[in-house]
C-alpha cells in the first residue's frame, strides 16, 4: 500500500483503514509512505517504510529498492497506490499494481480549464488498472477524462462500524444544540455557502466547523462580517470527530464536488441526519431512496438554508441498510475478487 502519508485527508484515512483491514485478515501488509508526516494514528500498522531521500527521485529509487526487495522475500500479490507518477518514476513493474481515485478528475478539471493538467491525468491514467472509490469516479473517468483502462473496478472504502459507533459514543462537553461541518477548509467544500445558509437560521442554534485548511482565515472573516461569531464555532483538527457528529442536529456537507464524501456515510453509521449538496457523483450514491429528500441544490444559499429547517423536523431513522454496503467485510469480498484475477 503506497500513500503520500497520513496527514490525515480521506485517501489517507482509506489506505490506513485498508491496511489495518488486510492485516486483520491475517494478510502480510506493508504500508509505505512517501512523506513521514502522521497526523492518524498508524501505531498499529505491523509494517510501517518511510521513504528516504532529499528529492522525489532519490525518493522514487527507494521505493523502487523497497518493492524489489520485498518482492524477492516474498512476492507481491498486489500493490496499491494512489500515485500513478511517483509509481512510475519508480521503475517498478506495474503488473500487479491498482491505482484508487478518490476524486472526480474530469469534471473538477473541466470546470476549471485546466486543460494542461486534464490531458496529464488523463494519459497517467490511460491503460493502468484503476480502482475508482464510486460509481460517480468511474463514470467521471470514462466519460469525462476518458481514459482507457486495462481495468476499472469499483470499490468502496472500508468502514469499521463497530469501531466508529465506539468512538462515537465517548463524552464530550457540549450543552448547546448545534449542527456541523467536518471537513478541510478548501474552496471545492464551499464553506461560504454554508456560512451564508446559516445566517439565516434561528438565533439559538451553532454551527461547529471542525477541520484545518488553506481556506480558514477567509471563512473566519466572512462569519465576523455577517455577525456570527458568537454563533460559530472552529474546531480544528479534531482527532475523533465522531462524539461531535453523533450528538450533532445535522451534519452538513456543502461541496461543489465530492467522489464519495466519508463524512455522510460515518454520519448515517452514528445515526445522525445530514444534508448535503447533489453534486454530480458521491452525495447521490449515499443518500439514495428515502434519503433523496436530504440532497439539495449545489451552491444555493436559499434552499440549503431551507433544507436544513426542514431536516430538522424530519430527522432521518437510524438504520444498517444505509450503509451495509460500506462494511469492511463487504469491502473485503471485493479485494478477494482481485486476488483471484491476479492468480
Amino acid at each position: 500500500m503506497f500513500v503520500k502519508s497520513l496527514r490525515g485527508r480521506g485517501v489517507e484515512k482509506s489506505y490506513l483503514d485498508l491496511t489495518l483491514l488486510f492485516q486483520e485478515k491475517g494478510f502480510d501488509v506493508h504500508l509505505i509512505l512517501r512523506e513521514a508526516v502522521y497526523v492518524l494514528d498508524s501505531s498499529k500498522v505491523q509494517n510501517l517504510h518511510i521513504l528516504e531521500g532529499e528529492s522525489d527521485r532519490k525518493k522514487a529509487l527507494f521505493l523502487r529498492r523497497l518493492l524489489d526487495d520485498l518482492d524477492c522475500e516474498k512476492k507481491i500479490a498486489l500493490l496499491i497506490s494512489s500515485n500513478v507518477s511517483f509509481m512510475a518514476m519508480s521503475g517498478f513493474d506495474l503488473q500487479h499494481c491498482y491505482f484508487t481515485v478518490n476524486m472526480s478528475w474530469g469534471y473538477r478539471l473541466l470546470k476549471r480549464l485546466r486543460f494542461k493538467k486534464y490531458f496529464q491525468v488523463r494519459h497517467e491514467y490511460h491503460g493502468k488498472n484503476i480502482i475508482a472509490v464510486s460509481e460517480g469516479v468511474k463514470h467521471d473517468l470514462l466519460k469525462l477524462l476518458h481514459i482507457r483502462p486495462i481495468s476499472i473496478s469499483v470499490i468502496y472504502d472500508p468502514y469499521d462500524i463497530q469501531k466508529i459507533q465506539l468512538l462515537a459514543n465517548l463524552p464530550i462537553k457540549v450543552d448547546e444544540k448545534y449542527i456541523v461541518h467536518v471537513g478541510a477548509f478548501d474552496k471545492i467544500k464551499r464553506h461560504d455557502v454554508l456560512i451564508k445558509a446559516f445566517a439565516k437560521l434561528q438565533e439559538d442554534l451553532f454551527l461547529y466547523l471542525i477541520g484545518e485548511g488553506k481556506e480558514k482565515q477567509k471563512i473566519q472573516k466572512l462569519v465576523k462580517r455577517l455577525g456570527l461569531t458568537q454563533r460559530v464555532r472552529f474546531l480544528g483538527w479534531q482527532d475523533n470527530p465522531y462524539p461531535y457528529v453523533k450528538h450533532a442536529k445535522l451534519v452538513l456537507l456543502t461541496s461543489e464536488s465530492e467522489a464519495l464524501p466519508r463524512v455522510l456515510i460515518e454520519s448515517l453509521i452514528v445515526g445522525t441526519t445530514v444534508v448535503s449538496t447533489d453534486c454530480n457523483f458521491g452525495p447521490r450514491e449515499i443518500l439514495t431512496g428515502s434519503l433523496k429528500p436530504y440532497l439539495t441544490p449545489v451552491n444555493d444559499v436559499a434552499k440549503l438554508a431551507d433544507k436544513i429547517v426542514w431536516a430538522l423536523k424530519h430527522p432521518i431513522v437510524k438504520s444498517a441498510v444505509y450503509y451495509q454496503k460500506f462494511t469492511k467485510e463487504e469491502v473485503l469480498q471485493k479485494y478477494m475478487q482481485l486476488f483471484v484475477i491476479l492468480q
